[in-house]
């Protein structure tokens, strides 16, 4: 499925969204509003609003710990992007957490999976073992 969004209705979207059109005459999206659509997807939240702004920034700040992330845009970006639309689902704050539950583990049992076979291969040879 893409992901379809719209800043229509974003305060000043023409500014706030869009770089001024270059010498070919395109108009280019701004680094942060690309990093805001896209973390859309991680924070399960479709549309921005002045009521869930702070909520959309956290949960990416959560989301960004897991993969220790940089983080790409402030409060105030979010705040300025309000009026935001993206084709994703926005959950409840206890659906997030619990999902938020689901990749954690994911990504620490990957963590600890690795982490074992670092171990694993960088073991003392046992010389009685191996004849020497």
């Amino acid at each position: 499925m893409s992901l379809n969004w719209d800043t229509t209705n974003i305060k000043n979207n023409d500014t706030v969204c869009w770089l001024p059109k270059n010498a070919d005459g395109d108009e280019l999206m701004r680094p942060v509003t690309n990093s805001i659509i896209w973390a859309t997807m991680g924070t399960d939240i479709g549309h921005i609003t002045e009521a869930n702004a702070y909520e959309f920034f956290l949960r990416n700040r959560i989301i960004g710990t897991i993969y220790n992330a940089p983080e790409t845009f402030t409060l105030q970006d979010v705040i300025d992007h309000v009026g935001l639309k993206v084709n994703v689902l926005t959950l409840t704050m206890p659906k997030f957490l619990a999902n938020f539950n689901k990749r954690f583990k994911a990504v620490n049992d990957e963590r600890e999976r690795k982490l074992k076979l670092v171990k694993e291969i960088h073991q003392p040879l046992d010389k009685e073992k191996v004849g020497v």
